[in-house]
């Protein structure tokens, strides 16, 4: 895996809010007053919120403290960089990533813990979330797995499927909502009886604890943002059993899933047999691979030649567009194929924040496209990975009317489990294609979805449920159109 990979260098932007209270010397010592690691702490509290409503880019890939040099690996040049900030002193607002055991102190402690996470052999390590917290992990726990959105099963099923002992319903096969265990069911051990930790939407931690005590009191979810249908109780409600871990990463925020995979390859690598790291080094490198193409590509591009593109949810109202931008991945993933960010701008001008989308209905679409302008919809059917070609159909034919109305812009139609989340490479891949054909005619789109299946673990012909390219419904632009990628 390239080791120059970096996050921006966020704090940077707002060391002002910090400065005073932030640097190796902290405040006071006084009975009542706080510690230097603490100010340290306090400060860094200060700096993550503001991160958090500004939705900075995260630190680092891998966003485990530790990883001073902020790459892709713990390895001896992050003993080095802890070692060169002890002798030089250090901002701890600048350098809280070297704080491996998140005292608030950078010193010979970090660099002990540091040598012992090389090798893995550090039981409890911190991590920077997706919410913008630091959170701890024990490494040493076994590794019971289990998701809440299909996104995160996905990065499951690259990094280690066999540790998965339940899913969310969606995702399971004995519940009436398991409309989508079909694109796991040749990954996973649905042969074993896998439990079911119920609805992503409304999460029951009682239904998690009674997983748990099935397989001896351990269990890792890995969820999404607390934000995400308002589970942030859980951690609450859960406090009680040591034993469960909830894993907040990137799984589709921000655009952020390779983070997710990164991250999680580390913390889940003991508990899998070493097999998780090693599996997320390569599809990192993969994944690099194909983004570090499309986005030189879109380097090139001049401004003329840029399209004003948004991607909606098709919600089950026939009147309603919910727009997506802020923290949508979709979004995120748009903005790298260098469109012009008109959903951005919207939310901007509009001032929302700290959500992903924005429901439109026919009226306001209409006064969007006067102001903004809109080249090309993408709009999203609610489906696991391989959306059928009914649902794709019947919701372009519904919508391409309204919006020939209402805006006269071209629309295409694909399942949202494309549009963000691990499998991102190809939406990336596909959108780019459509809308940049001369400059991406070399890049095999074929190769890529068949690719990522394999990663996945369900690439094949020989049984039914297991998929190819040939196989899959990634995109829908009308009947006859020759841009349609459906299967036969």
């Amino acid at each position: 895996m390239e080791t120059t990979k970096r996050g921006a260098a966020a704090a940077v932007a707002v060391i002002a809010i910090v400065a005073a209270a932030c640097c190796i010397v902290g405040i006071g010592g006084d009975e009542g007053e706080l510690t230097p690691g603490e100010a340290n702490k306090s400060a860094l509290s200060d700096l993550l919120g503001s991160m958090r409503s500004s939705e900075t880019e995260y630190p680092a890939r891998l966003m485990v403290l530790g990883n001073a040099d902020c790459n892709d690996v713990i390895d001896e040049e992050d003993v080095k960089a802890v070692r060169a900030l002890i002798a030089d002193g250090y901002v701890y607002t600048e350098s809280y990533m070297a704080d491996a055991n998140y005292d608030g102190l950078i010193d010979e402690q970090d660099v002990e813990i540091i040598e012992r996470m090389i090798s893995f052999d550090q039981d409890v390590v911190y991590y920077f979330n997706v919410d913008y917290n630091i959170a701890s992990f024990n490494m040493s726990y076994p590794l019971n797995l289990a998701n809440i959105l299909t996104q995160t099963l996905e990065a499951i099923c690259i990094l280690c499927p066999e540790n998965v002992v339940a899913t969310d319903e969606r995702c399971s096969m004995n519940s009436p909502q398991g409309t989508f265990y079909t694109e796991y069911e040749y990954i996973l051990d649905y042969d074993s009886g896998l439990g079911n930790i119920g609805s992503h939407k409304t999460p029951n931690a009682e239904t998690y604890a009674q997983v748990a005590r099935d397989n001896d009191g351990y269990l890792t979810v890995w969820m999404n943002s607390v934000n995400a249908y308002n589970t942030g109780y859980l951690e609450t409600q859960l406090g009680s059993y040591d034993k469960i871990q909830l894993v907040r990463l990137p799984s589709w925020e921000n655009g952020a899933a390779i983070n997710g995979i990164i991250t999680a390859g580390y913390l889940f690598n003991t508990g899998s047999g070493g097999l998780s790291w090693d599996r997320a080094v390569a599809y990192a490198e993969w994944y690099d691979s194909i983004m570090d193409g499309i986005e030189q590509r879109v380097s090139t591009l001049e401004e003329s030649e840029k399209k004003k593109v948004i991607v909606t949810y098709v919600s089950s109202s026939d009147s309603l567009y919910s727009l997506l931008a802020g923290t949508s991945g979709e979004h995120r993933n748009l903005v790298k194929l260098g469109i012009v960010d008109v959903a951005g701008q919207y939310f901007e001008d509009h001032g929302i924040t700290e959500t992903h989308y924005q429901d439109l209905d026919q009226e306001a679409l209409a006064a969007f496209y006067q102001q903004y302008g809109i080249d090309l919809i993408i709009g999203t059917v609610g489906s696991p990975y391989n959306a059928t070609a009914a649902q794709m159909i019947a919701s372009y034919d519904l919508r391409s009317s309204q919006i020939a109305q209402l805006t006269g812009t071209e629309l295409v139609i694909t399942g949202w489990i494309n549009a963000t989340g691990p499998g991102e490479v190809i939406f990336c891949l596909m959108i780019a294609k459509y809308l940049y054909p001369e400059l991406f005619s070399d890049m095999d789109l074929e190769e890529v979805v068949n690719t990522y299946l394999q990663f996945m673990g369900n690439y094949g012909t020989e049984e039914a449920g297991q998929w190819t390219y040939d196989t899959l419904n990634l995109l829908y632009c009308g009947e006859g159109s020759d841009k349609n990628i459906m299967a036969d």
